[in-house]
């Protein structure tokens, strides 16, 4: 089991030529609440199913397994219920940190959302100018519900 411990900020734009890579990715819920997800998702050319639950307010448990493409296909169309976010991820990397950078597609058109993962709840880091508000504990920012969108 892993661990997922992140951090969540709005941003009002992004110079998307920073970016050191970038990812096209849908995903869809087949269940989710606010303490816990069943998740679908395709990243670029590969998919991924997640069962992720809520330890705390910034960290998660979490277990990934990659499945077949066709499969996420399958699921995201017949089992996620139109619960899909769309989006492109750039890799930032900013004062030795992997940032995150999720310009939103399709229903949340226009939401920019970053997004860094620690080592641990208390670990310091720099943030960058182009991050705007942290919205970590803000439910209305959290995957699944803007899926529910």
């Amino acid at each position: 089991m892993g661990i997922e411990i992140e951090r969540k900020f709005l941003v009002e734009a992004f110079d998307t030529t920073l970016a050191e890579s970038c990812a096209k990715i849908i995903q869809g819920y087949v269940f989710s609440s606010n303490e816990k997800a069943v998740r679908v998702r395709i990243y670029n050319d590969k998919a991924y199913v997640t069962i992720k639950y809520r330890k705390s307010d910034v960290s998660r448990g979490e277990f990934e397994y990659e499945i077949p493409y066709q499969d996420a296909l399958d699921l995201i169309d017949n089992a996620c219920n139109n619960e899909v976010v769309e989006k492109i991820r750039y890799i930032y990397f900013y004062k030795g940190k992997k940032w995150e950078i999720d310009v939103f597609e399709g229903k949340n058109k226009g939401l920019i959302l970053a997004e860094i993962e620690l080592e641990s709840e208390y670990e310091e880091f720099e943030i960058p100018e182009f991050i705007d508000d942290e919205v970590t504990n803000q439910k209305e920012y959290s995957n699944h519900n803007l899926a529910k969108k």
